[in-house]
């Protein structure tokens, strides 16, 4: 009995220790990293979070918006590689149909 309620004071000291970490709300970089389950927007690879950066689909230079509907988590080479290109723009120069974020965001299955 006693361990259930050390380990509640434990998950609401935990939570505290978050909520003035973010400010009680999660940061952009946390959402986009869940929604495209830790993977590359561009390419699909799985990414850390310590490996992660935010790229813009449509630049700033050229109007684009910093909105959660505007940005993707991707790796630092496919994020470099865009440059101030479009989604457009870039898929032609790559010569893909489509990019992992695409498709939907289903994860590739995975052999054990």
């Amino acid at each position: 009995m006693a361990s259930k309620v050390m380990r509640r004071k434990q998950k609401k000291r935990r939570l505290t220790m978050q909520q003035l970490q973010y400010g009680g709300r999660p940061r952009m970089q946390d959402i986009l990293y869940v929604q495209g389950h830790g993977r590359c927007w561009y390419c699909g690879d799985k990414l850390r979070y310590t490996e992660i950066t935010v790229d813009h689909k449509n630049p700033v230079v050229r109007g684009g918006a910093t909105v959660e509907t505007n940005l993707v988590c991707c790796c630092a080479a496919c994020n470099a590689r865009k440059g101030c290109l479009t989604v457009e723009e870039f898929r032609y120069a790559e010569g893909v149909r489509q990019f992992y974020g695409e498709q939907g965001w289903l994860p590739p299955q995975e052999t054990l």
